[in-house]
């Protein structure tokens, strides 16, 4: 049936109308940016922008987790903040779903969940963003819900908030 649709639609388009439509998409016009001025550009845009990071590897969280969020937070003076959790620094042999396992050396769900609870106590904290699942090695398929449970129980505990 679509190709039948598809058929009908062409049948009634002229080159004139494809030309048309293609010179007013601004999506498939040629970009005025030289591609390899691109990373240049996107370092200036950074600088500009100036957006504070903080990288806390798993070994520093491990060792004392509420104290690391602590730090983390009091680092930031104030600003609202956003936690970024990769699951390639969680450890693999517990949550099998990373892109770049980490065997023996990763974070502990637990080591997670303590520290979870120290940004989400501060009322600065904006946002949870979960990323790098990586369903080609979660072979049982049960990593989503055992990240999530993690995480709701963390989050929706009344102790974890202000």
């Amino acid at each position: 049936m679509l190709l039948d649709v598809a058929d009908t639609r062409a049948d009634r388009t002229r080159a004139a109308d494809v030309l048309q439509q293609w010179r007013a998409d601004r999506f498939v016009r040629p970009s005025l940016v030289d591609p390899r001025a691109v990373p240049e550009l996107e370092a200036r845009i950074w600088r500009q922008v100036r957006v504070p990071a903080i990288r806390i590897p798993a070994p520093e969280v491990t060792a004392d987790p509420e104290r690391t969020a602590a730090d983390a937070i009091e680092s930031l003076g104030g600003r609202r903040f956003i936690v970024h959790i990769d699951v390639d620094v969680l450890e693999f042999l517990r949550l099998p779903a990373a892109d770049v396992p980490l065997y023996g050396r990763g974070l502990s769900l637990d080591s997670l969940a303590l520290a979870l609870r120290v940004f989400a106590s501060d009322p600065r904290g904006a946002a949870l963003v979960v990323v790098e699942y990586n369903p080609d090695h979660d072979t049982t398929a049960e990593a989503p819900a055992v990240l999530t449970d993690v995480l709701l129980e963390t989050l929706s505990d009344p102790q974890s908030r202000p």
